[in-house]
């Protein structure tokens, strides 16, 4: 940095400090097409909308049910506040300044719930997908155990942290969390779709294919097998598992047309894991009887 620089830079602010002690007459506001520039401030760090048309506006944040005055917030009521400041956050468009601001700010909102109730759920839940969407899987799955350690009959609870452990692919950890919370709710048939399909991505496929059979026909378990199987490389041995669910069910379309697809070369996407485990409309992957 020169002499210029600093010239310029303390004639700025002394023109700033003479221009606040004049007149106190406020300056029009400039006219349309002839809007000032943004400052070197405000480039280098995002600015604010005023300089940045491209940037998403301030959300919305809801306004909480009317409340004895006397009485401190309910943690509801900051937990409300924090998730709309995380999904905004991650709102197309939105700089990274920004981000990091509204998710400290719903960090300590979080935080502020638990001080208002220790082991609030909402409050514990929001904070743990919280440190995962920042990718902080260790707070994460720390803050998930506190909680199952104050509430350790909650099976909810620990299929979130599954959830979470899935989307880190780490099998083994949501292997687990989904063994409790099945000895929970042995009958949970969205737990059990998770749990088979974790054990199989941990090459335990004939524990994941008898996991499975509780919530699937046995040709679309065969189908699902062999889709991770190719996901995992292990091409051959997926070709054969789905043609063997074509064999037991010629009317199981999916396959016929994931081996046509097989058949002309074109590649294939991995399994998405959310689809994979929940979504039973896609046409790619099985579905629950």
């Amino acid at each position: 940095m020169d002499g210029r620089w600093s010239m310029w830079v303390c004639a700025g602010l002394i023109a700033g400090a003479v221009g606040c002690k004049s007149t106190g007459v406020p300056t029009a506001a400039p006219a349309a097409g002839n809007q000032a520039k943004p400052s070197l401030l405000e480039q280098a760090f995002g600015g604010s909308p005023r300089f940045n048309p491209q940037a998403p506006p301030a959300p919305e944040l809801p306004i909480p049910e009317a409340r004895n005055p006397d009485e401190p917030p309910k943690p509801e009521f900051w937990c409300l506040l924090a998730a709309a400041e995380v999904e905004s956050a991650y709102m197309e468009g939105r700089p990274a300044v920004d981000r990091d601001r509204l998710l400290d700010s719903a960090r300590q909102k979080y935080q502020r719930a638990l001080k208002t109730e220790p082991h609030y759920k909402g409050a514990m839940v929001g904070l743990a997908e919280l440190y995962a969407k920042t990718g902080n899987k260790d707070r994460a799955v720390a803050t998930f155990r506190e909680a199952l350690q104050h509430a350790p009959k909650d099976h909810d609870l620990s299929y979130k942290m599954a959830v979470m452990q899935v989307n880190f692919h780490d099998w083994a950890g949501a292997v687990q969390s989904c063994q409790y919370a099945l000895s929970l709710d042995p009958e949970n048939r969205t737990y059990s779709r998770t749990y088979g399909y974790c054990q199989a991505q941990l090459g335990q496929f004939q524990q994941a294919g008898e996991t499975l059979m509780k919530v699937m026909p046995e040709a679309k378990v065969r189908y699902f097998l062999g889709r991770v199987l190719i996901d995992q490389k292990r091409d051959a041995e997926g070709r054969q598992m789905i043609q063997a669910a074509v064999a037991q069910d010629p009317d199981l379309q999916q396959a016929k047309e994931f081996l046509a697809q097989l058949d002309t070369g074109a590649p294939t996407k991995p399994t998405d894991v959310k689809q994979a485990t929940f979504d039973d409309t896609n046409p790619s992957l099985p579905t629950e009887r």
